[in-house]
């Protein structure tokens, strides 16, 4: 009797796959509703009868949707949904492979597409239906009452109430709760001389969605008289410009020029100004000065020392310059732009006017440029207890606050 033998270098496997009881090469797909969750689908996956490793092939599975292999215990695949927000239904799927047997001329794998159902709800506010925010820019400075956007609420096309809440924006006045096709608000006046941008979120309460509209007012126009510094890109100042009549003294300058500029104001405004050849700038307004907005935006000033304790000087632009000190303690400042300072480490305002919202903008507009040492003094303002400090310490600066 003869004996056949298998060749030690050419054995013959026998391989068996199976998805949720789908086999190799037979494709199928799992449903799942809007609210998402996850499904079990067991895997057979052996070589001669013993366990063999699968795993699971992704280049077409979506963001909303995962897929995990368990490969002991329970020998599984669970592919695991987001709850689907929007009105269209999605799909996406994965390939789960046995891995010993992919690249032999017999590979074993199944084909699993993942289908999820449109939701019910429907959800749209001022034209989004998504959780990105939709914008209203341009708000007057002045204010505005009963600004009217759209709202779709819908839960298989029956009416739905919504929720509304503030973020950043106690200037806007509005009803926490609305229905129908359409949500108003109003907004206070800006007293600020810098835009502001606050949040409306608006909640679907029967569904938990939530839309939102970002809220950008503009700034307020500077009132009363305002002084302008033009700088050149060398080391001298070569104009100044202002409203009012204004009688302005330059010193440590070659031939300090003497400048008046008029208007129809009747009105007089004494202020001392010093200015140095290394465009280290002094500004001081004493008490009686009419000055109230301050522009040195977009000079070569790399210092700025301010002493206007009692005076009008309470809004002061320093935007996009050189500086890389702002000394402006005990004025009577109700703004300040400091933003495009990339070289700025110190900021004092200590013992001046600015509120919580103010103080938050100067944070806002601080740099987060690597640069060393940064500090900011901002004890002694009326929003000191209530500003939000870590706006500026997730930039890098240490905030004082006593």
């Amino acid at each position: 009797m003869s004996t056949r033998r298998r060749s030690l270098y050419n054995p013959v496997f026998d391989f068996t796959f199976s998805v949720d009881g789908h086999e190799s090469l037979h494709g199928f797909g799992i449903n799942f509703t809007h609210a998402g969750g996850t499904i079990t689908l067991p895997v057979v996956s052996k070589k001669n009868g013993i366990d063999t490793d699968f795993s699971i092939e992704t280049y077409n599975l979506q963001s909303w949707a995962t897929a995990a292999a368990f490969l002991s215990g329970s020998r599984r695949v669970e592919v695991t949904t987001e709850p689907n927000t929007s009105n269209s239904p999605r799909s996406c799927s994965i390939r789960v492979v046995q891995n010993e047997s992919y690249n032999t001329l017999d590979p074993k794998y199944v084909d699993v597409s993942i289908n999820q159902a449109a939701s019910p709800y429907v959800f749209i506010v001022n034209g989004r239906n998504d959780t990105i925010p939709s914008t209203i820019t341009n708000v007057p400075a002045s204010g505005i009452t009963n600004l009217s956007v759209p709202v779709t609420s819908t839960y298989n096309n029956n009416n739905q109430q919504w929720l509304v809440g503030r973020e950043d924006a106690n200037w806007i006045t509005t009803s926490a709760l609305g229905e129908g096709t359409s949500h108003s608000f109003s907004a206070d006046a800006n007293p600020d001389y810098f835009p502001r941008t606050g949040r409306l979120n608006f909640v679907q309460g029967s569904s938990g969605l939530m839309r939102s509209i970002d809220i950008t007012q503009n700034a307020a126009t500077p009132q009363g008289y305002a002084l302008s510094l033009l700088v050149d890109s060398g080391t001298n100042i070569i104009g100044l410009r202002g409203s009012g009549q204004v009688n302005f003294t330059l010193t440590d300058m070659p031939n300090p020029p003497s400048v008046t500029l008029q208007s129809n104001s009747t009105s007089n405004v004494n202020a001392s100004h010093a200015f140095q050849t290394d465009l280290e700038l002094l500004i001081i307004a004493p008490a009686g000065s009419q000055i109230s907005y301050l522009n040195a935006s977009n000079t070569k000033v790399h210092q700025a020392l301010l002493n206007s304790a009692g005076a009008h000087l309470t809004h002061i632009d320093f935007s996009n310059n050189g500086s890389s000190k702002v000394d402006g303690q005990g004025y009577n400042a109700l703004t300040l732009n400091i933003s495009g300072l990339s070289a700025l480490n110190f900021v004092d305002v200590r013992n001046s006017n600015f509120s919580a919202n103010g103080l938050n903008n100067i944070f806002n507009s601080l740099h987060s440029n690597s640069i060393g040492s940064k500090s900011i003094y901002i004890s002694g303002n009326p929003g000191t207890a209530s500003a939000n400090i870590s706006i500026a310490q997730n930039k890098g600066w240490t905030v004082y606050t006593t």
